[in-house]
């Protein structure tokens, strides 16, 4: 097991508190636009700022446990409550599953969480050999090493933007986790888009449509969960669709924070707004038990 120190060298921690401070502020509701009463939120300049939002990632990605192309060992570390944790909760997949780890983050502490952070880029959980070898190597050995450290809950994602239908690797993978007594959280994927966010609003400005994109354009309707026969009973599945695509729009900017810091990946900013989102579903299934 790798331990997480805390180090984020990423950005500087003066931004990062900056961003978690305004991040709080009912002026910045991110994610959580859809749940208040936005009627007459001012438009305030937009957070993270383009200058540093290439770098408003989860912490593994700087404190060296987000496990790069190539390499194959399954990278295991700490986040939220280390000692005395009531629960533990691992966070399984590649880069899409990784931006979920500042909203898990969120309330872990509050709710005594240990988060195991398991991420890779570049690789779905999943056992469809179309993937890299490094990447399948991973996926023959992340569940039983995962098993090791006795989870309660594993968040993964339940499918893939762009295709109709859950494939069988990623099943598979879902009932080795439920051999195993793992309850398992299933995010639906988050829309891939055709451009850079940030590119694009730094062209165009920071409230242009030209950023923004229909959801239909971009998702699978319905969703591959929802398109498939016999997914499993045991997977709790969430579509968080709504709050990044309110209205059937994927904006670029949702309540006064950027969505994502490329064409696919969340910022870490708009990704701890969804904090409240989460944890009802990860605590219904925690508390249930």
């Amino acid at each position: 097991l790798v331990i997480a120190v805390g180090v984020w060298f990423g950005i500087s921690q003066y931004q990062a508190n900056s961003f978690e401070m305004l991040a709080e502020d009912d002026e910045y509701p991110g994610a959580l636009a859809s749940e208040v009463d936005t009627e007459g939120l001012e438009q305030k300049e937009p957070i993270p700022d383009l200058a540093n939002i290439k770098n408003d990632k989860a912490k593994p990605y700087f404190d060296g446990c987000h496990q790069q192309q190539g390499e194959a060992e399954v990278l295991i570390c700490e986040y939220g409550t280390d000692q005395n944790y009531e629960h533990t909760v691992a966070l399984i997949g590649g880069s899409k599953a990784a931006h979920w780890l500042p909203a898990l983050e969120s309330f872990a502490e509050e709710e005594q969480i240990r988060i195991l952070s398991v991420t890779k880029s570049g690789c779905r959980l999943s056992l469809d050999s179309t993937q890299s070898s490094d990447c399948n190597v991973w996926n023959e050995n992340v569940i039983e090493e995962v098993s090791n450290e006795k989870p309660d809950l594993a968040v993964v994602l339940a499918d893939t933007a762009s295709t109709e239908k859950v494939s069988e690797g990623f099943l598979k993978q879902f009932e080795r986790l439920n051999d195993y007594g793992i309850d398992i959280l299933g995010i639906r994927d988050t829309p891939y888009l055709d451009f850079d966010v940030p590119e694009c609003l730094s062209a165009n400005g920071m409230r242009s449509e030209n950023c923004n994109t229909l959801a239909d354009e971009v998702l699978s309707t319905p969703s591959s969960w929802e398109n498939t026969e016999g997914t499993p009973s045991y997977v709790e599945y969430v579509d968080y669709t709504e709050y990044i695509c309110p209205e059937g729009i994927c904006y670029a900017v949702v309540g006064n924070m950027v969505v994502y810091i490329d064409a696919a990946h969340m910022s870490a900013a708009f990704s701890e707004t969804f904090g409240p989102i989460v944890k009802r579903d990860v605590m219904g299934i925690l508390e249930s038990e």
